[in-house]
């Protein structure tokens, strides 16, 4: 364990306790080299809450949360001491205040912040908005200093009816999707007349996706979606770690299939060979083109399709319709339903669904889904270049018999998972961020 998850599991956090002036000015005093010591209490008391930080005894971080007496929340004096920065505790007391707002019925929070904390708190699900600021000139304070209300630019909220979801129903766009791939491939076998080479199926998979992209396109621009606020920012070196999620995911997807098809196998023995092992044995590959024709597909083509529908648009059109965590489970479960495995892709799902949200940028999700397709193409590629070691069909008896493989998975994918999580998400609520804005509606 790393000193980072040590500390933060020193931290105790409390949601409006008593506190003092003594201990307020104590960490503000270190905090802001120009803080001169005032009177909180006023503060304290008309504030909606305030959330605490703790290592013991010790005051450690602060936020306070004001409102306009109706149902918009203002985040204030976000506080770390300096030696306990940079551990998450700076995100996990803006997260608590977000979920402390959420209880109190409010239904926006706004914070004003500095170009260099853009990362802090988009961390922690806000969003980058157009606002404005007027400094007033300092003028003397009663003994217990009253804040004033923040400007109205940050509490104007965003057109919603305007959004180009409204005019995305997801109906009608899956079903043109579908009738867009079958056609540009029917297209295309005219074209061709008929012939299949070897590469053909990599082949029709490209023009499958094509039809799906080619229907996206044009109903996203007929909508008026913006693919820069879309897509979002490019990624850094710092969003591209969280793509290694893509290791755990994928073992978690092949232990899914013991988890779910195995104790199938004894009810529905029937259904487990048509569907599960006839799908499982399908598409040997042999030769280096046809691996070829199917990494483009896997790697470059598919990842972009696939994000762009479901995550982009599928997720977002329904979190506006029900709310952010159904459309995050909605379109993961339609995401697992084109798949052969269910249960692990529900959770690829949703995993893709929380970089999204998190990081604000579609290529995050993006780049995850190609490396953990890349990944699966390498095992296949070794299948490739040794034949010899390929191993016999999958059937009902070797997926009973070989239940220990996924177990193993199940317990190394989840091991893995809880060294991501402590690594690179410590201090985000995962329930406050699947709750939270989507990344298009600022």
């Amino acid at each position: 364990m790393t000193f980072e998850q040590r500390s933060m599991d020193d931290i105790s956090f409390s949601d409006s306790p008593p506190l003092g002036d003594d201990e307020l000015n104590a960490l503000f005093d270190r905090s802001w080299p120009a803080h001169s010591r005032t009177s909180y209490q006023s503060v304290l008391a008309h504030s909606l809450a305030y959330i605490v930080a703790r290592q013991g005894e010790q005051l450690v971080g602060f936020v306070n949360l004001a409102t306009d007496g109706g149902i918009h929340a203002f985040l204030l004096d976000t506080t770390v001491l300096p030696e306990f920065r940079d551990r998450g505790i700076g995100t996990a007391l803006i997260q608590r205040a977000i979920a402390a707002a959420e209880q109190r019925g409010m239904q926006w929070v706004h914070v004003d912040f500095d170009e260099k904390h853009d990362i802090l708190y988009r961390r922690a699900g806000f969003q980058a908005t157009l606002a404005g600021l007027v400094k007033l000139a300092p003028r003397v304070s009663p003994p217990a200093v009253q804040r004033a209300p923040a400007p109205a630019a940050f509490s104007t909220p965003v057109d919603l009816p305007a959004s180009p979801f409204e005019r995305l129903r997801a109906t009608s766009l899956l079903f043109q999707c579908f009738l867009g791939a079958v056609a540009v491939m029917g297209l295309s076998r005219l074209v061709l007349g008929g012939t299949t080479p070897p590469t053909a199926d990599s082949g029709m998979f490209a023009l499958f996706y094509l039809g799906i992209g080619i229907v996206i396109l044009m109903r996203a621009r007929g909508a008026g979606l913006s693919a820069e606020r879309l897509f979002g920012p490019a990624p850094n070196a710092a969003t591209l770690r969280l793509t290694i999620v893509a290791i755990p995911l994928g073992m978690l997807a092949i232990a899914g299939f013991w988890l779910l098809f195995l104790p199938l196998s004894f009810i529905a023995p029937d259904f487990v060979r048509s569907w599960a092992l006839a799908n499982a044995n399908r598409m040997p590959v042999h030769s280096l083109p046809v691996w070829a024709g199917q990494f483009c597909v896997a790697v470059l083509i598919a990842p972009v399709v696939e994000e762009v529908l479901f995550r982009g648009i599928l997720m977002q059109r329904w979190a506006r319709k029900w709310g952010t965590l159904t459309g995050v489970i909605v379109s993961s479960a339609l995401f697992a339903l084109g798949h052969v495995e269910l249960l692990g892709h529900f959770v690829f799902g949703v995993a893709m669904c929380a970089l999204y949200l998190r990081t604000r940028s579609l290529w995050v999700p993006i780049a995850t889904h190609a490396l953990n397709n890349f990944l699966a193409s390498m095992v296949q590629l070794a299948g490739v270049i040794s034949p010899e070691k390929e191993g016999p069909e999958m059937s009902l008896m070797m997926l009973r018999s070989q239940w220990w493989i996924g177990l193993l998975l199940l317990a190394g994918s989840l091991a893995l998972l809880e060294l991501y999580r402590r690594r690179f998400w410590s201090g985000i609520d995962l329930r406050v961020l699947l709750k939270g804005p989507v990344p298009y509606e600022s």
